[in-house]
């Protein structure tokens, strides 16, 4: 929005520099009418007066030159993190007019918006993990737009760290299945990540260290199940079974 009024600023100085111009015109105009006065008498003075008449309303009713108003488009949003390289870019921009795509300052795409002011396309070079800023602006004729407002993301394409370090795999697990029937499952993943084990939400340290307890009805096989999701939506799951036998109570 800053940008939109910066043109019109420009737009309305240029307008009033023209009007300006115009009546710096009209007062050299009145003042030779007075001159001829004062130096040849009324005589003529019918004759001049129609000539610079005719020359002002010329001048005053020449229409304005109209400069074309190139407004910045708009990117959709990607949101802060996204799990692709190649992501899908969006937005809208003047109807039928070029838009240039720039990634951290460099172009990315040409494109062009369509009857109803939108454009979009899919990125076809690999763009690498880390945070990148997207940018565009409009091309029309020998005339570009201011660019548009940036778009900061994050692409991580890495899935998540996860080790489950207890409970251990094929591993007899002791139970106390009437007073305590869970097993406690810990291990280690990535700060920031959700773990989930056997539908139990874990509570992810800042080391990324977690523990959780997950209930036990029965002795015999039973499976641990654990996913981890960053937030861009990678995941990384590990699943295992191990044995669990009743414990003295």
């Amino acid at each position: 929005m800053r940008r939109n009024k910066t043109t019109y600023s420009r737009l309305r100085a240029k307008r009033e520099k023209e009007i300006k111009k115009r009546l710096f015109i009209l007062v050299i105009l009145v003042s030779s009418l007075f001159s001829f006065v004062i130096l040849y008498g009324l005589n003529y003075f019918p004759s001049w007066v129609e000539l610079i008449t005719g020359l002002v309303n010329k001048n005053m009713n020449a229409p304005a030159v109209q400069e074309e108003l190139v407004l910045p488009p708009q990117i959709d949003s990607l949101g802060e993190y996204v799990n692709t390289s190649k992501p899908e870019i969006s937005g809208s921009a003047m109807a039928g007019k070029v838009v240039r795509v720039f990634l951290d300052g460099n172009l990315l795409e040409e494109t062009l918006a369509d009857k109803d002011g939108r454009f979009s396309f899919t990125v076809s070079k690999p763009i690498a993990d880390g945070t990148h800023k997207l940018t565009a602006l409009i091309v029309s004729g020998q005339k570009e737009s201011d660019l548009s407002w940036p778009i900061t993301f994050v692409v991580d394409t890495t899935d998540p760290e996860l080790v489950i370090e207890s409970p251990v795999e094929d591993k007899e697990v002791s139970v106390k299945l009437e007073t305590e029937p869970f097993i406690l499952v810990s291990g280690q993943s990535e700060s920031g990540v959700k773990v989930v084990v056997n539908d139990r939400l874990a509570r992810v340290k800042i080391d990324g260290s977690f523990q959780v307890k997950v209930p036990v009805e029965k002795e015999g096989d039973f499976q641990i199940k654990a996913v981890a999701t960053d937030k861009s939506g990678n995941s990384t799951e590990v699943a295992f079974n191990v044995k669990v036998v009743k414990a003295e109570e």
